[in-house]
């Protein structure tokens, strides 16, 4: 049926693509605005939230 260079993509394969094609700051960065803007708790902070309090 498929020939010898035959490439198959798992569901994860697809996912974990998906993931990196996403566009926007990472966790890290927003970290660091974040604590350039001196935001309290920012530690214990999910992305979204950082995302939220730095605005």
């Amino acid at each position: 049926m498929g020939g010898e260079n035959v490439t198959t993509t798992t569901a994860s394969g697809r996912k974990a693509a998906h993931t990196r094609s996403r566009r926007g700051p990472t966790k890290d960065e927003l970290y660091a605005r974040a604590k350039a803007k001196g935001v309290e708790g920012r530690s214990k902070m999910t992305k979204q939230q950082l995302a939220n309090a730095v605005g």
